[in-house]
């Protein structure tokens, strides 16, 4: 399988939010991996950026892009990229297969907001910083 790296398009934006369940906000973007048909295998969409910091979503239709370089694609264009030095997950704390793959990441909960999400449902805010991030050359990155 050939994975291709692009820049976002508004174009890909209908299949990425209807898996990831995010809102278009005015200063959306990401990396999007692609196979050699363009059909969308993942992608890692930023927003809600600060100075500093910003959120990120991640949408894995193919697991097989791990392999193929796709989290080093992410943590590079928000790290380097974007310049921040923080990212900030907010995941519902009934999403067990999010918050295993954040931890797995490198992220760590942050607090929780008690039904943040739903009656029932906590918000965990999660964060990764850039000097902990294994999926950059924090040489490329300082």
């Amino acid at each position: 399988m050939k994975v291709y790296f692009s820049a976002m398009t508004k174009e890909d934006w209908p299949e990425i939010q209807s898996a990831i369940k995010c809102i278009l906000m005015a200063d959306t973007k990401g990396v999007v991996a692609k196979d050699e048909h363009g059909t969308i295998l993942a992608a890692g969409v930023a927003d809600t950026f600060s100075f500093t910091t910003c959120q990120v979503h991640q949408y894995i239709r193919n697991p097989l892009v791990l392999r193929h370089g796709f989290l080093e694609e992410i943590f590079n264009y928000v790290f380097v990229t974007c310049d921040r030095i923080a990212i900030l997950g907010l995941v519902p704390g009934d999403n067990a297969k999010a918050l295993k793959l954040n931890k797995h990441l490198g992220y760590h909960e942050l607090a929780r907001v008690k039904d943040g999400f739903n009656v029932g449902i906590d918000y965990i805010i999660m964060e990764m910083r850039r000097e902990e991030c294994r999926f950059i050359n924090l040489r490329k990155a300082a």
